[in-house]
């Protein structure tokens, strides 16, 4: 179980009744369209091999931004599987609030799932326990870059909340599928420890942790540069 502990560095009740959000005022300050296209996509490598991908996509479930990732590892010994680990999550947003996030991890067998609604101007969380939290949390999936200025986050695979301090730490050259990219190292610390890289247009480019058995896991981008964004999902 060598990712149970990724905490991410790697996520419809009385808040969605009567939105009446049009399409374009539920983009927020982040608008995924202009950063990445319709999705961003990682090779997840362990000590340098590759052992998964890593992909989140953007479209609109009706009037709200749906951001949708799921994330698929294995690591073989001799050729022959011996850990899995699937991660899925469809997050709904609307002027950068969530309004409901399914989230559900298959950690070599052991399964959790966990849900989130918004209920007025809080979130209520439905898994190991049932609890409320504050509605302007911003969850771990990393593709919105408002997460850097934030103390408290939702955490998309374990359904806590993690206290982290997220420093800039250097602008580095990181290595995509496509050619590097100049980009700024993030470091969390507290309940979280990772790092992750963001260029100057806020664009997530790569992510690095350690996993429970000490190996180092990267993401390296596949789509990072992958020619114009297309901005066809928001409507003017």
């Amino acid at each position: 179980m060598f990712l149970s502990a990724i905490a991410t560095a790697l996520a419809f009740g009385a808040g969605l009744a009567g939105a009446g959000s049009t399409t374009s005022d539920c983009v927020g300050v982040t608008d995924p369209w202009k950063l990445y296209g319709d999705r961003v996509a990682f090779e997840v490598r362990r000590e340098g091999r590759r052992v998964g991908f890593h992909e989140t996509r953007f479209d609109w479930q009706g009037d709200f931004l749906r951001v949708t990732s799921e994330m698929r590892l294995t690591v073989k010994f001799l050729f022959v599987p011996v850990y899995e680990f699937r991660y899925e999550a469809e997050e709904l947003w609307c002027d950068d609030a969530l309004y409901t996030l399914e989230a559900a991890v298959n950690d070599n067998g052991e399964r959790k799932a966990f849900s989130v609604r918004r209920h007025g101007p809080q979130l209520l969380i439905d898994g190991d326990e049932r609890k409320t939290i504050p509605g302007d949390v911003v969850t771990t999936n990393h593709w919105n870059p408002v997460v850097l200025d934030d103390r408290v986050v939702l955490n998309t695979l374990t359904g806590k909340l993690n206290k982290v301090e997220i420093e800039p730490v250097a602008i580095e050259t990181v290595e995509t599928l496509n050619g590097p990219i100049e980009a700024t190292r993030y470091r969390y610390s507290g309940d979280l420890e990772t790092e992750a890289w963001y260029d100057e247009q806020g664009r997530w480019v790569k992510l690095r942790f350690k996993a429970r058995d000490g190996s180092t896991v990267e993401y390296v981008c596949i789509t990072c540069d992958a020619g114009e964004p297309d901005t066809g999902g928001q409507s003017s």
